[in-house]
């Protein structure tokens, strides 16, 4: 089990290093009003994404909790944020706020990228 947690631990800290990377890039090539577009989307998805899925967790387990007051439903409410999370995230995926980020990640990520690319992002 602790080899899995270090290949998850470290798959964590690669993606939070690309993120970090890719915002950095943006930094240098984008105007400032895009760049602070993009941050403005990165942000709202970072934290919608972090809050529905804190929510969908905590919420039902802690209704559960009181309702039944054992510790047991607490599991289940865990497997509602489940259902929840996979819900939440699709939702996450195209709201308009987080388009510019989404749309920015995926450019980033092709191999074969040009900056005449960027109007159709942020225009």
């Amino acid at each position: 089990m602790q080899k899995r947690d270090l290949i998850q631990a470290n798959a964590s800290l690669e993606n939070l290093r690309q993120n970090l990377d890719m915002k950095d890039f943006a930094k240098e090539i984008l105007l400032e009003e895009n760049y602070n577009k993009f941050i403005r989307s990165y942000k709202f998805t970072f934290w919608f994404q972090l809050i529905g899925v804190l929510a969908g967790f905590i919420v039902p387990s802690v209704v559960l909790l009181i309702i039944f007051k054992e510790f047991i439903y607490c599991a289940f409410g865990a497997t509602i944020g489940i259902f929840w999370m996979c819900v939440w995230m699709m939702l996450s995926m195209v709201i308009p706020p987080t388009r510019i980020y989404r749309k920015f990640a995926k450019w980033y990520r092709k191999s074969d990228v040009s900056i005449r690319d960027l109007d159709e992002i942020f225009y």
